[in-house]
Formats: C-alpha cells, structure tokens, sequence
C-alpha cells in the first residue's frame, strides 16, 4: 500500500510539474526560404566557422553575421545576417542600415548603375521576402561590378558600399545565404 501511494505521489508530480512548450508559430511555407539537409550539413561545418553566431531563444533561431565586418562604419551599407530557423528548415536574410544617421524606412529604391546600364530595385516594406529579393538583386548587381545609390522618398541620394572591403563582404555572406537556400 505505501509503494502505491508513493508511486502515486510521484506520478501526479510529474504529470503536473511539467509546462508545456511555448509553441511559436510557423513561419508561411515560402519556398525560397527552403533548406535542405545537404546545404544545412555545408553551411553548418564549413561557413559557418567564419561567423559570429548568436542564438535568439524566444524565436529558436540561430543569427550569423560575418566575421570580417567592421564594428564601426563611416560610408553607409547594409549589414546582411542568415537567421537560421532550424526548426522549420528555413533561413531568411536580415539586412541592418549601418553609418546611417536616420534610418530610412520603406518605401524607397536602391539605383545600380554603371556605364552601360541601370536599372531600379523598389522596397515596398520590409518583410524576410523583400529582404531577400533585396538580397539577390544587390547580389546581381555587386557581380556586375555595379555602384549602388539608396534613393529614400525626399529624393536624396546616398551611394552605398563605395569601398571594395564591404563590398566583398556583403557578396561574401549573399553567396552563403543563397547556397543555404538553394
């Protein structure tokens, strides 16, 4: 009888001392955001050693930015991160405005050019779809040898990412998110 009942004792506390798992939604079924196993297992144990990875516990995500980039800016340009949603096999890129006195604020449309083209990339908001079509146009654009120009709505003109170290590192980490989303 004292057997059962301890062993009654110690089921209920089990039973109710656990709580049960904070479940955060699904993140929408996007395609481009896919990861596979194969591009997981590379970006995992070869690129990812030449990040910084810090993991946000609320959203059970793993954030990596590069190494390389410079803690302070003086020219302006967006800092790319791969947020990794291990749990639901996607990553997404996440672009942060740095040597920017006032952060600009969709809409507004980054200009590529160089001497013998041109052509307009619009950011209507800034949702991980944007950002990453944002991410493959400048992507494009860099390989092409092409200078960009941040136009926000008050038709001011900001060139971005006019020496060749950001430049190479922004293409850096682009080339990594699109083979972990390939």
């Amino acid at each position: 009888m004292k057997f059962s009942s301890i062993l009654f004792q110690l089921v209920f506390i089990l039973l109710f001392s656990c709580q049960p798992v904070a479940k955060t939604p699904a993140p929408p079924a996007d395609v481009r955001f896919r990861t596979t196993p194969p591009s997981k297992l590379y970006f995992n144990n070869i690129r990812s050693t030449a990040y910084t990875m810090t993991t946000d516990e609320a959203t059970q995500t793993n954030h990596y930015q590069l190494r390389k980039w410079p803690t302070t800016g003086t020219t302006p340009y967006l800092l790319p991160v791969i947020v990794d949603n291990w749990l639901h096999d996607q990553a997404y890129l996440q672009l942060h405005w740095i040597a920017m006195e006032e952060q600009p604020t969709p809409p507004f449309r980054i200009r590529a050019f160089n001497n013998s083209s041109e052509q307009y990339f619009s950011i209507e908001n800034w949702t991980w779809g944007s950002q990453h079509d944002l991410g493959k146009q400048l992507y494009a654009a860099l390989l092409k040898g092409q200078q960009l120009q941040l136009i926000i709505p008050d038709s001011t003109h900001i060139l971005l990412f006019t020496d060749e170290e950001t430049r190479s590192l922004i293409r850096i980490t682009l080339q990594d998110y699109q083979k972990l989303t390939e």
